[in-house]
């Protein structure tokens, strides 16, 4: 699953989301920093999906994505 599609299904839940940059630490690990919502309990919400989606590339394909919140 490419990283396209995994923040497409974030943004089909919280528009308000958008990639700011992604490093990569090896060919298996990435980290992915995002834009987050404002609302705390819509943070939750996002980190929530964020974990499950991470978790299906992980055990799908060997890929580790981190989401980070962009600093203020």
């Amino acid at each position: 699953m490419k990283i396209e599609n995994i923040i497409a299904e974030l943004q089909k839940k919280f528009h308000e989301v958008r990639l700011t940059g992604i490093e990569e630490f090896s060919p298996h690990e990435f980290w992915v920093i995002l834009t987050e919502p404002d609302n705390e309990e819509r943070q939750l919400s996002l980190e929530k999906l964020q974990g499950e989606l991470g978790t299906d590339v992980l055990l799908g394909y060997g890929v580790n994505f981190h989401f980070i919140p962009q600093a203020s």
